[in-house]
């Protein structure tokens, strides 16, 4: 090899050295990784479920008994009301559902007009009058029907804390029997010598159907403010105050279980 060979070879061999190592150096290009594909959040997710409600005691409103009763009448209806059905809904959000309603009213509750005839020489009450007044008692009375529901949330604080609003309406049948007293004023006797009338006082009575009195078909329903706490995803339980037809009441409880919500 000539002395010129090997400067080209030494030059060479130079040039692959320092070359190597900077191309060694060079990082390769980064590509950027896709993103993931969007998944639906968890929250959205809806379950089915069963669902239990009661109240302890409902009362018809002032504006109802008032109607009821007229001038001088009284009216004093107390119940109570359970319910189990399904639900569909979301552990963090509204839920409907269709239940069986069972709402009986207390044994006892009452009705009662006042009322009064004159115009005889022999009445017991000043002026010549009977006192004719009548009234019912329930025994038995309660309403079997089935309800469709609708739980609307206002808000959710902190995953822990509702507030919204129920809605329900169903159609429910009426059941039972009323102690139905009555007075009539009998035997009315006319003296044209006179001119008076004497009478007498009859009071019967008997056992009714509550249907004789009232449709056996009866709409149900409610219009309630609700407070829910999470229990956990699948477990939640409300509290309900408002009108629960035909009554009012500030005391049910609402428990919902979703199948499946406690993997959310």
């Amino acid at each position: 090899m000539t002395h010129g060979s090997r400067w080209l070879v030494g030059a060479a061999a130079v040039f692959c050295l320092v070359a190597a190592p900077a191309q060694a150096q060079t990082p390769p290009p980064q590509t950027k990784s896709p993103k993931p594909a969007a998944t639906p959040a968890k929250k959205k997710i809806s379950h089915w479920g069963i669902v239990f409600s009661a109240t302890p005691q409902w009362n018809l409103p002032t504006f109802v008994t008032n109607s009821f009763a007229g001038n001088g009448g009284s009216v004093v209806v107390v119940g109570s009301q359970y319910a189990i059905g399904i639900v569909h809904g979301r552990a963090m959000g509204g839920d409907w559902g269709v239940t069986f309603v069972h709402q009986p009213a207390k044994d006892g509750s009452r009705g009662a007009d006042s009322d009064t005839e004159c115009g005889f020489t022999n009445g017991p009450i000043t002026g010549g009058c009977f006192n004719t007044s009548g009234g019912i008692v329930t025994k038995g009375v309660l309403m079997n029907g089935v309800e469709v529901h609708k739980y609307v949330v206002f808000h959710t604080f902190k995953r822990r804390v509702q507030i919204g609003m129920e809605f329900a309406g169903g159609i429910a049948t009426l059941s039972g029997t009323f102690l139905k007293t009555s007075s009539d004023v009998t035997n009315i006797q006319f003296n044209p010598k006179t001119s008076t009338q004497t009478a007498v006082l009859t009071t019967t009575v008997t056992t009714e159907d509550v249907t004789a009195e009232l449709p056996s078909k009866v709409p149900v329903g409610r219009i309630t403010l609700v407070g829910a706490l999470i229990i956990s995803p699948a477990l939640k339980v409300r509290w309900e105050g408002g009108m629960i037809f035909p009554g009012q009441s500030a005391s049910t409880v609402v428990v919902t279980f979703l199948f499946g919500a406690h993997h959310d």
